[in-house]
């Protein structure tokens, strides 16, 4: 009885952890399905993006030209210099807002040479500006901060005195260094013309949305398009590569490849390079170095299964042992276990009303009680068979009129009457 009472019990204590196991499952199941289904439309990544799916994103483009035959191309999330994309490669950056004013990025004399470099392995720099200014004004105001933080850490390193001479780090504006500046109008321009009539492949007048034009340019820049308010769309040779500048991003968009797709254009900004980078990083999207990175990279999906299911059999252990539960013999617990009925005169007496019938239970009574007294010698035979007859005369009542209970009560009345007389 007691192990059937604990089987019970144990039951009920792993059905709760069962069932909020099962919830917490379906739940996680419905967040990733959520998750899934905007990391596909692409809706949590910033406009011009190559992963996102909308008109304001770029993976049409992206997926057009890895379909080309001959064509690779990637996505560049992880910010570890120019040096580590390797020579003949396209690094396209569209959208980027680093030509404006006071914000202008600064760029250091080790990312000057990493430029440089890698225009000298036949590298292109494809860059187009945001149709209307800057459209990621946190993401700026956060790279501006850290290169102010980097700048100012450098200087202050000059200050420590050293065995030998401190490096100290030049910094430039980037628009200083390439030789051009943007400005924006009031108002929107969308007809450009051809102004180098030497390209034949292009265009000679297209539509291109930008308020903005490249102003105080170097001799070395060559103008390809302009508007009433100035050059849109400028190429710069530098080594043994180059560099395009776009004062609109809108003809790469999804929207404009769907819409009005200027495709002679586009294989002109993106050079002759057989590789093509998609940067990120300067939208803001760039790999986390955690552990989960690690695990992806790595494939530690089983050994994250294992410790999943190492944490529920811990939790299964402590809800439900694996051995009985140990022996309570404390005061208590007994009289608890009496209270309930779990003593073992409660249990001989629940086995008795299971096998035994309400009729029969005197004539089983007797003759037990009987085989016993027989070899006592304590009890007359004339006693034996009177209570014989009051037990045969209680079995022949009717149903209705029978009283086990009363006839027990005087039977046992009788015994102990017997037993003090011979005392």
């Amino acid at each position: 009885m007691k192990k059937s009472s604990y089987n019970n019990s144990s039951g009920k204590r792993l059905l709760g952890p069962i069932m909020l196991g099962f919830t917490a499952l379906i739940l996680a199941a419905g967040l990733m399905h959520i998750f899934h289904m905007r990391f596909n439309s692409g809706d949590v990544y910033p406009a011009y993006s190559s992963f996102k799916a909308d008109p304001l994103g770029t993976k049409a483009l992206y997926e057009s030209i890895g379909a080309m035959q001959d064509m690779s191309v990637i996505r560049r999330v992880d910010d570890t210099g120019l040096d580590s994309i390797g020579p003949s490669n396209t690094l396209l950056m569209i959208a980027y807002d680093g030509f404006f004013g006071f914000n202008s990025d600064l760029i250091s004399s080790d990312e000057t040479g990493e430029l440089k470099r890698f225009f000298h392995s036949s590298g292109r720099l494809a860059m187009s500006l945001p149709p209307a200014g800057p459209v990621h004004p946190d993401i700026k105001a956060e790279r501006i901060k850290k290169k102010e933080e980097d700048k100012k850490a450098e200087t202050n390193s000059t200050s420590v005195i050293t065995n030998a001479a401190p490096t100290i780090k030049s910094w430039l504006a980037l628009t200083n260094w390439l030789g051009v500046a943007v400005t924006y109008c009031d108002h929107v321009a969308t007809n450009a013309e051809l102004a180098d009539v030497s390209l034949t492949g292009l265009p000679v007048q297209m539509t291109l949305l930008t308020s903005g034009c490249f102003t105080n340019l170097a001799n070395e820049w060559k103008v390809i398009y302009r508007t009433a308010q100035g050059p849109v769309v400028i190429e710069k040779k530098i080594g043994n590569g180059s560099i395009a500048l776009c004062s609109s991003s809108y003809f790469l968009s999804n929207e404009s490849l769907s819409k009005e797709r200027i495709s002679p254009l586009i294989a002109w900004f993106i050079g002759d390079n057989k590789k093509m980078i998609f940067d990120e990083t300067h939208l803001g999207i760039s790999t986390d170095r955690g552990v989960s990175f690690l695990a992806r990279k790595y494939r530690l999906y089983w050994l994250l299964g294992g410790c999943v299911l190492l944490a529920a059999l811990f939790i299964w252990k402590n809800s439900c042992p694996l051995l009985p539960a140990p022996f309570e013999s404390s005061a208590a617990t007994h009289e608890e276990n009496i209270s309930h009925g779990k003593d073992s005169a409660s249990a001989l007496a629940n086995i008795l009303r299971q096998n035994i019938s309400t009729s029969a239970v005197l004539t089983t009574c007797f003759n037990e009680w009987k085989k016993d007294a027989a070899g006592n010698g304590g009890i007359s035979p004339e006693l034996i068979s009177t209570i014989y007859k009051l037990i045969e005369d209680e079995s022949h009542r009717p149903a209705n009129h029978k009283d086990p209970v009363s006839v027990y009560n005087a039977i046992t009345q009788m015994l102990e009457d017997s037993r003090r007389k011979h005392q």
